[in-house]
């Protein structure tokens, strides 16, 4: 007789992960290589680390200079629809082999990223060059590395904590599958967001037992996802609201150092990767925006307005959010998004669990939302532009885990019917998304 599925024994986690990884990996056999968004920018990101360029001076490192070439075969993939993964292409690929000649690669935007979330990546690497193994080989290698770190983080946050229904659903997106299945470091954050947001969650569960080791584990965790991913930076009040349910020996402390690092990384990253930011021209430079908007804070205003007006923005970066696969030129049909808002709609009524922790949810929301904008208004957006431009919606993903551990029930009546709809969100989002893959990559 089949065991049931609960939380006690942690079965439907261990469901969830053996069917979780068979369609990570069939997203990834169906992807050609550095079609994730700016996948080439950070594998060569990898590659610099690997030979221990830590922070890459003006955001250039060295790279193979047979890695180079091996990447632009797959270059003229993003919007070119023509452009297949045929088998004469992926024979051309695997012929190239790595070098002892470097040349210089500018990675402007993936240089500010810390070194954390490479980890995977960079071991693959390491290993393909100490192998001899093709270039296409030593990808293939970092990529099923940055997997299985993916499949390891959820795991041992089940463990800590009960993953909410609510979590599940969120790293079923298709965006949430295709990122995972490629070298992008966007898998890496995602997966730590749901083990910060299972440290936290333990920690005002009055009934668990909270160490030391637990809370120095949620600031690491932190720190990589904001050395990650900047616009994450409101996720350092948890450990500071941890402190003040829990006496957790040098808490204070720990919790200072962790926001001097990240701090730390965030200047270097603009003075010495961005060049003091002088490096983007939009009009003007990010420096000169910041001073432009804090001498004009109506304009400020104005811009934020503008944007979360705009209906038609706040579709894209509901459908992004979801799945807009590729380089962002790959959507989804209509019915589709429709499909997974039902889904994901069912779940949120099943499982929402109104806390004392609401105002934080809400205030990470709202903070998250306005630095996410803020740093693309200063990044990407010229001058001129009536409204924000660069936001994408993967960039909410990390920030939806956490808050799914905050706001969403993991033992309620409805805790089977939520699994039913987990269960349902998979099949559905996997097979839209291999259908997406297959047409956009494979058939003619």
């Amino acid at each position: 007789m089949l065991k049931k599925l609960n939380l006690d024994n942690n079965s439907f986690n261990r469901l969830f992960l053996f069917g979780f990884t068979l369609v990570v990996l069939m997203v990834s056999m169906l992807t050609p290589p550095f079609q994730s968004p700016d996948e080439i920018n950070h594998f060569n990101r990898a590659y610099g680390l690997s030979h221990f360029e830590i922070i890459p001076n003006n955001g250039i490192v060295k790279i193979d200079k047979n890695l180079d070439e091996f990447e632009k075969l797959y270059s003229n993939f993003p919007f070119k629809y023509d452009t297949k993964n045929t088998a004469e292409l992926q024979y051309k690929a695997k012929e190239f082999h790595w070098s002892v000649d470097n040349i210089e690669s500018q990675i402007p935007n993936t240089a500010v990223y810390s070194p954390f979330s490479y980890v995977p990546q960079t071991i693959g690497i390491w290993i393909g060059k100490l192998l001899d193994l093709s270039i296409y080989n030593s990808y293939t290698l970092s990529k099923v590395l940055s997997m299985l770190t993916c499949l390891l983080l959820i795991y041992i946050s089940n463990r800590i904590y009960t993953i909410p229904s609510m979590a599940y659903i969120i790293i079923l997106f298709p965006m949430s599958l295709f990122q995972i299945g490629s070298t992008s470091p966007d898998g890496i954050a995602f997966c730590i967001s749901i083990l910060i947001g299972s440290l936290f969650a333990k920690a005002f569960n009055k009934e668990e037992k909270y160490s030391v080791n637990e809370f120095i584990l949620l600031n690491f965790c932190i720190l990589i996802l904001l050395t990650t991913r900047i616009n994450m930076l409101p996720v350092l009040i948890l450990p500071f609201l941890v402190s003040l349910v829990r006496e957790i020996k040098y808490k204070y402390i720990i919790s200072i150092i962790t926001s001097l690092i990240i701090f730390t990384w965030i200047f270097l990253s603009y003075k010495n990767i961005m060049g003091g930011g002088e490096y983007f021209h939009y009009g003007m430079s990010s420096s000169d925006k910041i001073i432009y908007y804090l001498l004009n804070p109506l304009e400020l205003f104005r811009m934020y307005m503008n944007t979360f007006t705009d209906l038609r923005m706040i579709k894209e970066y509901i459908t992004q959010t979801i799945g807009v696969l590729g380089w962002l030129d790959t959507p989804l049909s209509k019915g589709s998004y429709y499909l997974l808002i039902f889904i994901i709609s069912i779940v949120l009524l099943l499982t929402y669990n109104r806390t004392e922790l609401v105002l934080v949810s809400i205030l990470l929301v709202i903070l998250t939302i306005l630095l996410t904008f803020f740093i693309l208004l200063i990044s990407w957006t010229n001058i001129s532009d009536p409204v924000i431009q660069g936001v994408q919606g993967r960039y909410f993903i990390p920030l939806l885990l956490i808050v799914s551990f905050i706001s969403f029930s993991v033992k309620s009546s409805s805790t089977d019917k939520a699994y039913f709809f987990v269960i349902l969100m998979m099949i559905a989002s996997s097979y839209i998304t291999f259908e997406a893959l297959i047409s956009r990559y494979l058939l003619s």
